[in-house]
């Protein structure tokens, strides 16, 4: 009693701590002896009736430290060997009877310390019967979002094999293709330095990797029975609008699909109509832009409903706001000058002649070196928001050092997104030295490439534990980066749940690795996480 209030929050996280530890321990031992005893003849009530005695099943979010309540859940389907029907069965009966949030209780069953056999048709059969009872509640999108939580907080389930087994339960092509769509559009992503809307009704274009559904649908292919005219309703209805014809057609030759664009809706090539400030395809936009001339000067800023005056001199006739949408330079409105990346050292030479520009990215064939980008930052200093450097394809990024990272922290205040790509030899120093001086980083990239390992460490990362450094830090990239561990990566994940990060190996884009995959049973893009 009479010790102080720190030291007394110390003695109650160990008796907490004790008291979890404790009950594992019961549960380990309790789980070891219903083994003696067969419940495969139990039904789902009787099931339901005992896992009720042991915990509280009032699950309205999911917590991954909770780890008592996933093993008794993992245990019982062990324990119980079910067929996935009853699996469903009980989940359903769960969720009713005592008010349980059905994605909670799926993603708490994936966190368990032993995986369930056969866990993806389980969560297939859940899935489906919760769309036939729930149909309001269970959209594609739901579930959609669903297996990307799951994918989030890093659990080892194959979204292929659920879609598999809900494509054999539903028996419908096209049911299953909007599921695959809306899981795809799920892992999209939007450019966030690009997209500033921070609103539920933003419509920025996101970016489909079509890698995963490479992923997707070759599984499908192999594992679905389906005839011609199935392939092409799945396909159909997987790829509506999600891609433009290059790769519709790419993604169409798994199914034996020639000219998919032909027959699927593809994303449509849209370029902006400066008059009207709208989207309009291109075979629209001249009608359009004739419909509406006006034979009067325009007093109002020309952005999609935007009532502001333009500003006089703007290149496209429009307020300050609308100009920086548009993304191409104008000279009253200097707050986006942009220009074409350098690819060489003559044009390196024009640009520091030129007025500082707000965004550099240097070109992939441009062998980048420490004097290329001071002479960048010299010209910038705080003007520059936006620097891009290295490529892993073409290794461009190798000779950076340390010299030139610690002149971008000491001269670039306003940084909002630092690509450093293929840069091996940058250490944690270097990279402690920008998240301490460019605090307004949104996006940072400190990447080796798939032949050399980067110089960054567990320490570096680290840093960014303390919620203060990079508060408004988005997205973080540090691939093929062998020194830095996976629980450090796991731990900023659960630290910062709204950071995204994609760290892992990358691979190689020669032949010879291919087949060392193939090999081994494995895909690309196995080694990120």
């Amino acid at each position: 009693n009479k010790a102080p209030k720190e030291e007394q929050r110390d003695v109650d996280s160990e008796d907490s701590s004790e008291g979890f530890g404790f009950l594992e321990k019961n549960l380990h031992e309790f789980f070891h002896e219903l083994r003696r005893y067969d419940m495969t003849t139990w039904d789902v009530e009787s099931t339901y009736k005992l896992m009720s005695k042991l915990t509280d099943l009032h699950i309205k979010e999911f917590d991954d430290f909770n780890i008592s309540l996933s093993m008794i859940l993992g245990e019982m389907i062990r324990h119980w060997r079910p067929e996935s029907s009853q699996t469903a069965e009980l989940f359903l009966r769960i969720s009713e009877s005592d008010e349980a949030d059905l994605s909670s209780l799926i993603l708490t069953l994936c966190n368990t310390p032993v995986k369930v056999k056969f866990l993806e048709r389980h969560i297939a059969s859940i899935l489906t019967a919760s769309q036939r009872k729930f149909p309001n509640e269970w959209q594609p999108e739901a579930i959609g979002k669903l297996l990307q939580d799951v994918e989030d907080n890093g659990f080892n389930i194959d979204a292929t094999e659920v879609f598999h087994r809900m494509g054999k339960e539903q028996g419908e092509p096209e049911s299953l293709g909007k599921l695959v769509r809306h899981y795809l559009l799920a892992n999209a992503e939007k450019d966030s330095f690009s997209c500033r809307c921070k609103t539920v009704e933003c419509e920025c274009p996101a970016y489909v990797d079509e890698g995963i559904a490479f992923i997707v649908f070759a599984g499908l292919e192999r594992k679905m029975d389906w005839d011609e005219d199935s392939k092409l309703t799945f396909f159909r209805s997987a790829t509506d609008t999600l891609w433009t014809p290059e790769i519709l057609n790419e993604l169409g030759e798994l199914f034996n699909i020639k000219d998919a664009v032909k027959v699927c809706n593809p994303l449509v090539d849209r370029r902006l109509n400066w008059n009207a400030k709208e989207f309009v395809s291109a075979e629209d936009h001249t009608a359009v832009d004739k419909a509406q001339k006006k034979l009067y000067p325009q007093r109002r800023c020309k952005g999609v409903r935007c009532s502001n005056q333009p500003k006089r001199g703007c290149y496209f006739d429009m307020c300050g706001r609308c100009c920086k949408k548009v993304g191409e330079a104008c000279t009253v409105h200097e707050d986006m000058s942009f220009f074409e990346p350098p690819v060489s050292k003559t044009d390196l030479d024009h640009l520091v002649g030129l007025t500082p520009f707000r965004s550099v990215i240097f070109g992939s064939d441009f062998s980048v070196h420490d004097e290329d980008v001071i002479k960048v930052v010299d010209l910038c200093k705080e003007s520059l928001v936006v620097l891009e450097v290295g490529s892993s394809n073409t290794g461009a990024g190798v000779w950076l050092s340390d010299v030139a990272v610690h002149h971008i922290a000491n001269n670039c205040p306003n940084l909002r997104k630092l690509r450093l790509e293929s840069v091996t030899g940058v250490t944690d120093n270097a990279v402690t030295d920008v998240m301490s001086k460019c605090t307004l980083l949104e996006e940072l990239e400190v990447s080796g490439h798939d032949r050399s390992s980067g110089s960054l460490t567990d320490e570096g990362i680290k840093q960014l534990f303390d919620l203060s450094v990079l508060p408004n830090l988005k997205g973080l990239i540090i691939t093929d980066q062998m020194r830095v561990r996976h629980d450090v990566v796991y731990r900023l994940r659960r630290r910062r749940p709204k950071l995204k990060i994609i760290a892992g190996e990358t691979d190689s884009d020669s032949f010879a690795h291919s087949m060392v995959l193939s090999m081994c049973g494995m895909s690309y893009g196995d080694g990120l996480y």
